[in-house]
């Protein structure tokens, strides 16, 4: 049954639209498959077993009647989080999503999910290591092969001792791995914990993001000041209800 309160999140690009309008996404981890179906206007969760995390709807980032509650899945797979940043490093948010999707349909793993619907999961670590450079190029993803592999190493060398560090040192351990700075540890955090406040808020995706939200605020370009303009008209106590807010803003505009 349809509940216009909530909205559920697609940002993460794990998440495809299906031939019916649905969406869904899985990701794998030591317990097995977590995968979750959305209906085609996000409104309910159709089915799966994917945890979500719940943020209430932050009325000044909004100028137009919209869900209350917004949920966000919590990627459940370390490595997918990393992968994904990496991936999005210094290029378009479109490409990166495309090249996600390129890379998880030429080498990652097939599975059948419900109504016998097939999806490619991101590949393994042990995949991108096999992966030899002429499929890399083939795949137009060169350029990002060497940080794939640096951290696919990593994680298959301290994927357990990964799994129990919080958040805050979480971030210290990513940094180590090569080509993996400041901003994509943080959205790896941010992704794989749900708190969406350590995300480099302050970045191009929610500078513009928060024009869409209020296009006739005047939002600073510059970084610094824009954080500064953004906790002003957000308030600064619960950043992650408000970079939730605005990610659901810009996919309802979007379509």
């Amino acid at each position: 049954m349809k509940d216009s309160s909530k909205y559920y999140l697609t940002d993460h690009y794990s998440w495809v639209k299906t031939e019916t309008g649905t969406f869904m996404c899985a990701h794998e981890t030591a317990d097995g498959l977590v995968y979750s179906v959305l209906s085609q206007d996000k409104h309910t969760l159709l089915e799966g077993n994917a945890s979500y995390m719940e943020f209430k709807k932050n009325d000044k980032l909004v100028d137009s009647p919209s869900a209350t509650y917004i949920y966000r899945m919590q990627c459940p797979n370390l490595w997918d989080c990393i992968g994904t940043n990496i991936i999005r490093q210094v290029i378009r948010a479109s490409q990166a999503k495309n090249m996600y999707h390129t890379f998880s349909e030429s080498i990652g793993e097939r599975v059948s999910l419900t109504g016998g619907i097939h999806y490619h999961l991101f590949p393994s670590p042990q995949k991108v290591l096999e992966t030899p450079d002429s499929t890399y190029q083939r795949m137009g993803m060169s350029f990002k092969r060497d940080a794939l592999k640096s951290a696919a190493r990593f994680i298959l060398e301290h994927a357990d001792r990964l799994e129990k560090i919080q958040a805050p040192d979480l971030l210290d351990e990513l940094m180590k791995i090569h080509r993996v700075g400041s901003w994509t540890a943080r959205a790896t955090v941010a992704d794989y914990t749900n708190e969406l406040a350590t995300y480099p808020y302050g970045d191009a995706a929610i500078r513009f993001y928060a024009r869409e939200a209020l296009p006739c605020h005047e939002w600073p370009k510059e970084e610094a000041a824009f954080i500064q303009e953004l906790h002003k008209v957000a308030g600064a106590k619960n950043m992650s209800s408000s970079i939730a807010t605005l990610i659901m803003v810009h996919e309802i505009k979007r379509g």
